[in-house]
């Protein structure tokens, strides 16, 4: 029989191993977010020819490809508005009854979903591309809207509002 104080190292180094075993795996979701960032940054910032500032579709298949996060987010935002218009705060209230939401946001504020969304506005990707439909008094709306593969030239960022 073991004496107790050799259980409980035994049972240090178990909790130790699954400790390292998680911040590994955090530390590879790190550096995948990294070069995702650093892609995305890279299609922001690539110099479009004749000014034109719509999306190539050579641009959206690196975008979607670089990005699986952008399109379980625009997934899942898309399962849970079902094509209604809603605000990032009225996301952030339906993540607390949809759990595929819920995973997506990973616990962001409404703030920060608000920036997310405008970062992705415009960018089809899977079929799908976040528009800006308009304003009230809680802040910005959104839509998501199924596009055909012939109507992969959505202009980034731009507003589908009547008048802007």
């Amino acid at each position: 029989m073991r004496s107790r104080t050799t259980a409980g190292r035994d049972t240090d180094h178990a909790v130790l191993a699954a400790l390292l075993v998680r911040t590994q795996a955090l530390a590879a979701d790190v550096a995948r977010l990294h070069h995702d960032l650093a892609a995305l940054r890279g299609l922001l910032n690539a110099p479009r020819s004749g000014g034109d500032a719509h999306i190539s579709r050579d641009d959206s298949a690196r975008l979607e490809a670089a990005l699986p996060a952008t399109r379980a987010l625009l997934d899942a935002i898309d399962a849970a508005a079902q094509g209604r218009v809603f605000s990032a705060a009225e996301l952030v209230a339906h993540a607390g009854v949809d759990a595929r939401l819920a995973d997506a946001l990973r616990g962001m504020s409404a703030k920060r979903v608000g920036k997310r969304l405008r970062a992705i506005a415009g960018r089809v990707c899977g079929g799908i591309v976040l528009q800006r439909v308009g304003r009230e008094a809680g802040g910005t709306l959104w839509a998501v809207v199924q596009v055909a593969d012939d109507h992969l030239h959505a202009p980034a960022g731009d507003s589908i509002e009547t008048g802007a």
